[in-house]
């Protein structure tokens, strides 16, 4: 079994610390585990960054007034042409915010491998916000 984690990044924020412990439970117990992630912040083989988003800085002030947050990250499409994505038997996604991912891939993405999505905050559900407290707009 070899499982891929995605996540916006490797140690830094609960999720990441979770993804991170989850990774290391698994390489453990003898299981394959890498980590695609949009902020790579340590020096590790098994811990890459996502592919660029080359127009992200462009297009982020039109995405954001209309409220299509993320929708420019294009190149989340080639995640599958990542040999960490096509080594992996199934891939467990985190985080999706955090400006490196686009949500609408996720079923290009699990086409023709099962995925897990594990919520650590309220981001997967109300669009936006991280948690609902002050946030009326999602």
């Amino acid at each position: 079994m070899r499982v891929l984690q995605i996540n916006q990044s490797d140690v830094i924020g609960g999720a990441a610390i979770a993804a991170y412990r989850l990774h290391r439970g698994l390489l453990r117990q003898g299981i394959g585990s890498k980590l695609l992630v949009g902020h790579v912040t340590q020096t590790d083989a098994l811990v890459a960054p996502t592919p660029p988003q080359p127009l992200r800085k462009k297009l982020k002030n039109l995405q954001e007034q209309l409220g299509l947050n993320y929708i420019t990250h294009w190149s989340t499409q080639a995640i599958v042409q990542h040999f960490f994505y096509q080594e992996a038997d199934v891939v467990h996604f985190h985080n999706l915010h955090g400006g490196y991912f686009n949500y609408l891939f996720l079923p290009y993405l699990t086409r023709h491998k099962p995925g897990v999505y594990t919520l650590h905050d309220m981001g997967g559900f109300t669009g936006h916000c991280s948690y609902s407290f002050d946030c009326h707009r999602w």
